[in-house]
């Protein structure tokens, strides 16, 4: 098994997303299925079955894995959202809504009942800073407030200062028990299982009563 360190990310991308739905197996369902947010002829709605031969062809998974497809039905077993971002019919972005939490133990276990982001994307890449990642996000926090959590975490890579600024600049803070070493797999071309390992800052949101409560500068 190969194993390389990741230059870092935003939110960890290519993470399972797996486990126990923390408000229950079936409650994904009970998401709304679509909103249009305010970036010009981009809309953000949980993943259909349709979509995901599109999204493997439009924003490829690494060698061999089939990331969006194994998204699809983690979502469809209750355990997360997966989110995709549109313009017109084109897919741009994604984002994966855990429902029971980070992978990592010691972050669940100071953390319980805290939904995380991951694998947040941007496609094509000259997309990135855009504005559609911040949509992305923006959803996610409404969808998780709406089911009651009052928190909602992710994971940022140490050496990722730009998605560090954006995500403090949403509202996120530190969770204050130092970094979290953490780590994804994929299946390259050669069939083999590369692990890449990234460690990482954990940073937390109180959600606003009003998931649209204007954004602090």
């Amino acid at each position: 098994m190969a194993r390389r360190q990741a230059t870092g990310g935003g939110a960890r991308c290519g993470l399972p997303a797996g486990g126990a739905c923390a408000r229950g197996a079936g409650a994904a369902a009970s998401a709304v299925a679509h909103v249009t947010l305010s970036l010009p002829r981009v809309s953000v709605r949980a993943c259909s079955p349709d979509d995901v031969d599109l999204l493997e062809q439009v924003i490829p998974s690494p060698g061999l894995s089939r990331f969006h497809e194994r998204r699809f039905i983690e979502q469809r077993a209750g355990a997360c959202t997966y989110l995709i971002a549109w313009m017109g019919a084109r897919p741009v972005g994604h984002l994966v809504l855990k429902w029971y939490g980070c992978d990592d133990a010691k972050v669940r276990a100071l953390l319980p009942e805290v939904p995380e982001i991951n694998a947040l994307g941007v496609w094509p890449p000259e997309m990135r800073s855009g504005g559609v990642g911040t949509l992305l996000i923006r959803d996610a926090e409404r969808r998780t407030a709406e089911r009651g959590y009052g928190r909602i975490g992710l994971a940022v890579g140490v050496d990722n200062l730009a998605a560090q600024r954006l995500y403090r600049r949403l509202g996120y803070a530190d969770w204050g028990h130092g970094t979290v070493d953490g780590s994804w797999r994929y299946v390259s071309d050669s069939g083999d299982e590369v692990v890449v390992a990234e460690t990482t800052h954990y940073l937390v949101k109180h959600l606003s009563p009003d998931p649209w409560e204007p954004i602090a500068s």
